[in-house]
């Protein structure tokens, strides 16, 4: 395995410290290109409900029940059922399948807690879809497990920005993987690069010593 000397390759960096600075500014045009002009805005809202009990002492046999339904509350709220009633309750033009790609359900680990979250490139529809998802899985536990102790603890609420736009924090990831991008090319052509550099190089290539330079002067006449 060719060793790596760290004196060439500072050398090669410095060499061709133009390139890789070009190289990194065009892969930040690209990525700002991305951000600005490409990238789709994404809104998200979030339904927290809390699984509680009416009673005013809670046990913990309730606390367990609770959270060994969640899995099963998770699926009810993505199931056909759910996601269908609450199309017919909106007027937005989406399948269940669209819907229900657009619906996360979490549940908050050692709590009662469940996250009924909508993403979604429109700003109107989320918080309206999370709303309505809710309700609606409260009222089929309600029907079908004759379960009452579920209530609504923070309603969604309109998304003001999109999520997945933090251009400050993008700056810096773009920047950081612009340089990374840059560098590894750099490395890689370091290494690729076959050429007899010095005679150093030509004794380990030939196992011959070597026994004298000619020099050679840029630009001379022949």
């Amino acid at each position: 395995m060719e060793e790596i000397n760290l004196k060439e390759l500072y050398e090669f960096f410095v060499k061709h410290i133009v390139t890789i600075v070009l190289g990194v500014g065009f892969l930040m045009v690209i990525g700002f290109v991305y951000v600005l002009f490409l990238q789709k805005p994404m809104y998200q809202a979030t339904t927290t409900l809390l699984l509680t009990t009416e009673e005013t002492v809670i046990t913990q046999g309730d606390l367990r029940i609770n959270r060994d339904l969640i899995q099963t509350y998770r699926e009810v709220v993505q199931s056909k059922n759910i996601l269908g009633a609450t199309l017919k309750q909106t007027t937005y033009n989406l399948s269940i399948n669209e819907l229900g790609s657009m619906v996360d359900v979490t549940a908050v680990p050692n709590t009662d807690v469940l996250k009924i979250t909508v993403r979604s490139d429109e700003p109107t529809q989320p918080h309206v879809l999370a709303n309505v998802i809710a309700h609606n899985f409260i009222d089929l536990v309600r029907d079908v497990y004759n379960i009452e102790h579920i209530a609504i603890v923070d309603a969604a609420e309109a998304p003001e920005e999109p999520y997945n736009k933090n251009f400050p924090l993008q700056v810096v990831i773009i920047t950081l993987i612009s340089f990374l991008v840059a560098s590894f090319i750099a490395i890689l052509v370091y290494f690729l690069d076959d050429t007899i550099k010095d005679e150093k190089a030509i004794e380990e290539s030939f196992d011959v010593p070597v026994i004298g330079i000619i020099p050679f002067e840029k630009g001379a006449k022949k």
